[in-house]
């Protein structure tokens, strides 16, 4: 990705992510660009109780990978979008070493940092940390692919 980009944020809100993004509602896991670079990503999420993966209090574990997935997906979205062009649609290609801490509460924002390992011919292979409160919480390893045209 090239050096003279630059990241335009924090940005905020869901709608204004859905520019980089192919989720729609009700499936968007994250309503804050947090960070952007060459390398990282990181984006939040404020867990609320009409989110179709929390169960009873907590976020579920799919919500969990779904929230890793997307924050790829945002990394490359907003890539595209400074490049002034149309973010692709992306697929989970397979993910490993996920370790769960602990869940999140209804109500606790979570901060997940995506870190590219590598990335060559539209996948992209990525190590992901979310912490609550700067506390880690879960992590992951997992490769996404951009769909051809």
């Amino acid at each position: 990705m090239e050096d003279e980009l630059l990241f335009e944020g924090p940005l905020t809100g869901r709608e204004k992510l859905l520019q980089f993004i192919p989720q729609r509602h009700p499936m968007v896991m994250m309503d804050e660009l947090v960070h952007w670079d060459n390398s990282k990503t990181t984006s939040a999420l404020t867990i609320s109780n009409d989110n179709i993966l929390t169960n009873e209090e907590y976020f579920t574990e799919p919500g969990l990978i779904e929230n890793f997935a997307q924050t790829i997906a945002l990394r490359i979205g907003y890539h595209y979008y400074l490049l002034k062009q149309t973010a692709p649609v992306g697929y989970i290609g397979s993910f490993k070493k996920l370790k769960i801490n602990d869940l999140p509460k209804i109500g606790e924002r979570i901060e997940t940092t995506i870190e590219v390992i590598h990335e060559m011919f539209g996948v992209t292979m990525a190590k992901g940390q979310m912490t609550i409160g700067g506390k880690p919480i879960a992590s992951i390893e997992m490769k996404t692919v951009v769909a051809k045209e």
